[in-house]
């Protein structure tokens, strides 16, 4: 199994946690929009209160349900809420699995950097 495989393997069978944290950090580090949050406590944690957080959801015409999990806000401010998080990802595993190689950049994961690092000693 090559480098990639293994990359993507780990992204599909990680806990939801993990995902999200190495999702976000991928977002943030190429430049793409959609982070992901877990829903519960989120407007709180923005500091936005409950007459707002409503405002925001009805103006922005999204397909929000408080009672799902995970919310991501769209690059057009929208709000998507899901109980899978796989769904609300904008890309697929192996284009995270791409950058991580392309970039030698483990996004925070220490099994990421172990994977890195056992390929660079095989190859080296």
């Amino acid at each position: 199994m090559d480098l990639k495989e293994k990359i993507v393997d780990f992204l599909s069978d990680c806990s939801d946690n993990d995902l999200m944290g190495i999702y976000n950090e991928y977002c943030n580090e190429s430049g793409n929009s959609g982070d992901v949050y877990w829903h519960d406590g989120f407007f709180s944690d923005m500091c936005i209160d409950a007459d707002e957080a409503a405002r925001a959801v009805w103006a922005s015409g999204s397909d929000y349900n408080y009672q799902h999990e995970f919310l991501k806000i769209t690059a057009y401010g929208n709000y998507e809420t899901s109980n899978d998080l796989r769904y609300l990802l904008d890309v697929d595993f192996e284009e995270i699995a791409d950058y991580i190689i392309e970039n030698d950049n483990s996004l925070c994961s220490d099994v990421i950097a172990d994977l890195l690092q056992e390929y660079k000693e095989k190859h080296s």
